[in-house]
């Protein structure tokens, strides 16, 4: 592993070691992992139609529905960051039935695409009707990105199923 790789895994390391442990292992697994997944990072943050709060819920939605505690809490942790509302957050993960129309529509969505529901279809058809095609666009790859990670860890064996009631916010 290059220094400049070490230098940048042992920043996220120390900032979560729990949760990015894998990460370097993989890296030094299969060199060239690493540097390949920063390529990844433009993609899963395009953002320029889509609100932020639905983007979070598409990442939330998805994380929860790929059950990996863990990636479900850095998602958390970055809603929150990026000025989702707490209680925004907190009726994902605990009463989606309370969120706003739009916002229970794009966990509801991103669930069932991360779940391969076959109520898709028509979920896919409203959203497009209500927010537009470069909303559904965003909001399709916030899924697609945010899935990463848990596939990866489940593929690797080191993921965790989500404990809703583990999660902090």
């Amino acid at each position: 592993m290059a220094w400049i790789e070490r230098g940048l895994l042992s920043r996220l390391t120390r900032q979560n070691p729990v949760q990015f442990a894998w990460l370097r292992d993989a890296a030094a697994a299969s060199p060239g992992i690493f540097w390949k997944l920063l390529f990844f990072g433009p993609l899963a943050g395009h953002r320029r139609a889509a609100p932020r709060v639905l983007i979070n819920m598409a990442r939330i939605g998805a994380l929860r529905a790929q059950d990996c505690g863990a990636c479900l809490q850095i998602g958390i942790d970055y809603a929150l960051k990026e000025g989702t509302p707490r209680d925004v957050v907190q009726a994902a993960l605990r009463s989606p039935e309370a969120l706003p129309p739009h916002e229970r529509m794009v966990l509801d969505y991103a669930q069932a695409v991360a779940g391969n529901r076959q109520d898709l279809p028509s979920l896919v058809e409203a959203l497009r009707r209500e927010l537009g095609a470069a909303v559904l666009a965003e909001l399709a790859f916030a899924v697609a990105t945010a899935s990463l990670f848990p596939l990866a860890k489940r593929g690797l064996g080191v993921a965790t199923a989500c404990d809703p009631d583990a999660i902090r916010l």
